[in-house]
This record gives structure tokens, C-alpha cells and sequence, in this order.
């Protein structure tokens, strides 16, 4: 069969796998303060890596609500009440990183990437003073932008909720095949939540 022929279904996987379609987001103008909101905590999903630019991963909350896209350089805030919570993250593929949240502190969520089949796989995970990468957070955070999800766009452009429901599924069951120590890569405990950081 001719690789011609092959190109309509080929655009049609990979918009089903997140890697095209609406953007969901405009950068935060003024950028939100790293200030959890009261008896709420807050989260930071971070994406340092400039690599596969252009090519945003997915967000959402273990109930499946869509939180919105994290690209390149990017980073995302999000409130949560006091407690435990799972958030996913999916491209090409699917991840899963929970939270023990406690109310006033700030805790931080590593999105990873790296090469796929058709496009950019991911990871994510808990960043926390015991990784070896944590000195670099200042860093990262400064050179990176802070998005919010655009109210208009998103309005216009709902997501589809079977879309993230199977992006949780997926995101479950690699939970399920991990081990111990990577689904512990995966935990924030109460303990690593932190202040706001120092920029």
C-alpha cells in the first residue's frame, strides 16, 4: 500500500492520541502567585523540557476532569481541597502521580518526556527535595511560563469527557504494572509539601 494512502487514518490516530486539535491555553498575564488558596493546597505541574515543543500533553484530575495542556517550558497551577488526590497525564501515552495534599503548603508535579512511536511519550512524577533534580527547580521555574486555561476557547471547545475517561482507564492500568519503587517515584507525601519557592 502507498504511504499516500496511509496519511488521512495516520492524522486521524494521532489527534485521538492528544497531539493536535484545540489549545486550551494562554499564558497567565499577570502569572498567579505560588500561593495556595485558603485551607486549599496547591499544585505545580512543571514540564522544564524544551523537547518535543509544540507537541502539548493532556491534564486532568482522577474524577476525569480536564485540567487543561502543559507544553514545552511550561508550567500549571492548580488549587485542590486538603487530602489525597490522583492526577493524570497523557500524549501518546498515559501516567499517573498521586498527592497527599495538606492545606496552605505547595507541592510539584514533574512532567517528563521523551521519544514515542508516533510522537512524544511521557512521564510523570512527584519532584521532591530527595530527587537529584530538585536543585534545578528555581531554575526550571525561571525559565519556564506560567498557563491557565483559556475560558473562552475551552467554552467553545469543550473536551470530550469519553476522551479523558479512557486516559484515566489507561492511566490506571500502568499503575497496576508497576512496581513498588516506581509507583513511589509517583507519591507526594504530606511531607513534601513546601512553601512558596524562592523567585
Amino acid at each position: 500500500m502507498r504511504v499516500w494512502k496511509l496519511l488521512p487514518s495516520l492524522a486521524v490516530t494521532l489527534l485521538a492520541l492528544g497531539c493536535g486539535g484545540v489549545n486550551y491555553m494562554v499564558r497567565a498575564t499577570p502569572p498567579q502567585p505560588f500561593q495556595a488558596p485558603p485551607g486549599q493546597a496547591l499544585i505545580v505541574f512543571m514540564r522544564p523540557s524544551a523537547y518535543a515543543g509544540g507537541n502539548a500533553f493532556n491534564l486532568a484530575d482522577g474524577q476525569g476532569n480536564y485540567l487543561g495542556q502543559i507544553d514545552g517550558r511550561q508550567y500549571v497551577l492548580h488549587a485542590v481541597p486538603q487530602g489525597q488526590h490522583t492526577f493524570i497525564a497523557w500524549g501518546e501515552n498515559a501516567d499517573m502521580v498521586q498527592i497527599n495534599a495538606q492545606a496552605g503548603l505547595v507541592y510539584y508535579a514533574l512532567v517528563g518526556v521523551r521519544m514515542g512511536m508516533w510522537s512524544a511519550r511521557l512521564s510523570i512524577s512527584a519532584l521532591t527535595p530527595r530527587r537529584q533534580e530538585w536543585p534545578n527547580l528555581v531554575q526550571w521555574l525561571q525559565i519556564s511560563t506560567q498557563m491557565a486555561m483559556d475560558p473562552g476557547v475551552a467554552a467553545t471547545y469543550p473536551p470530550r469527557a469519553d476522551v479523558t475517561q479512557r486516559q484515566l482507564y489507561a492511566a490506571q492500568q500502568a499503575w497496576a504494572a508497576y512496581s513498588e519503587e516506581d509507583r513511589a517515584a509517583r507519591i507526594l507525601q504530606v511531607s513534601d509539601g513546601m512553601g512558596p519557592p524562592p523567585i
